[in-house]
């Protein structure tokens, strides 16, 4: 290894990296008979990757960087990238939290350099996240504090503190969820997945809440004066015989309106519609929202092309046109 300082080396940097490590004291320098050079050294970097934030956790980071010449010109010195297998990942490495599932190699252009007199060398490695880990600790609670707060819809009215404890320890359960998750993330305003997904989510839990509020009103409030009640149809066949005849006259004997003898709909009956309805509602809604919600986030948005190539930014544009 004594030789390493009496041979020329090529004097490269990493373009757009996070950290440099200092150089590992494991390397490697072979010497052919036809003049060639093998030299191997271990770096180690901490690569700065962007993520699509309008559909995290479900984008796919990416980390660029960029082997470049520092000093000898293009006409000076070329790199370039070995025919067989440029890049290879060890088999015995382990990834907890993301997995490589793109690689792409070639030479720099205007994203990568701006000293275009230098020769270049790009490296594009593409990562998907772990999915598991936000699903137990967002998706899922989200859904099962949802969930559990549309239980009240199945308990009496009479149970006013049960139905009022698990609206109310729904939603601080879900604040309180939602706070510590995101205690980690950069305070940032565009994570719309996440976003939209707490709106919804709190969304439920606050108009079951408010539901009640309303259904508990209406039930214990006494029946008024004619004016103030609720009105309603209550349809009924008044002749059997002229229907059938109607039909057997006519095809379209149907579409004519049912007579309907109007009554009047105490508070407390329409309490029970409400309730009623709200157990059908509620639930098939938040049910649509989470399918279409997983098959656009999770299905369709990541396979776009933004989230595989790195596309310039206006700022860098910019500052292209300017130099």
């Amino acid at each position: 290894m004594s030789h390493v300082d009496h041979i020329w080396l090529p004097n490269t940097y990493i373009v757009k990296h996070g950290s440099l490590k200092d150089p590992l004291v494991d390397m490697s320098l072979r010497v052919y008979r036809n003049g060639t050079i093998v030299h191997i050294l271990r770096r180690g970097i901490s690569i700065n990757c962007q993520g699509n934030l309008k559909i995290f956790p479900f984008d796919n980071p990416k980390c660029p960087f960029a082997i470049e010449s520092v000093a000898l010109e293009e006409n000076e010195m070329q790199l370039h990238w070995a025919n067989e297998s440029p890049l290879a990942t060890a088999s015995s490495l382990q990834s907890f939290n993301a997995y490589l599932i793109h690689q792409d190699i070639g030479e720099c252009g205007d994203l990568f350099t701006w000293r275009g007199q230098f020769s270049c060398l790009h490296i594009l490695l593409v990562f998907t996240r772990d999915k598991n880990y936000y699903f137990s600790s967002v998706f899922v609670p989200g859904i099962i504090l949802v969930t559990s707060a549309f239980i009240s819809f199945w308990l009496d009215k009479n149970v006013v503190p049960a139905r009022v404890m698990i609206g109310v320890t729904t939603m601080l359960s879900f604040c309180t969820t939602t706070n510590n998750f995101r205690s980690s993330l950069p305070v940032v305003s565009n994570l719309t997945a996440l976003n939209l997904w707490d709106g919804v989510c709190m969304f439920f839990i606050y108009s079951s809440l408010l539901e009640f509020v309303i259904v508990n009103y209406l039930y214990r409030k006494p029946a008024t004066s004619e004016s103030e009640s609720f009105l309603c149809c209550k349809c009924k066949k008044v002749n059997d015989e002229k229907e059938e005849e109607a039909a057997e006259t006519s095809r379209f004997a149907w579409i004519r309106p049912s007579n309907c003898n109007p009554r009047n709909l105490s508070p407390k009956e329409l309490s029970f519609k409400i309730e009623n309805i709200a157990k059908i509602v509620f639930p098939t809604l938040f049910a649509v929202f989470v399918i279409f919600y997983f098959i656009i986030f999770a299905g369709i948005m990541p396979h776009n092309k933004d989230n595989w190539i790195i596309q310039p930014s206006t700022n860098t544009q910019g500052a292209m046109t300017v130099l």
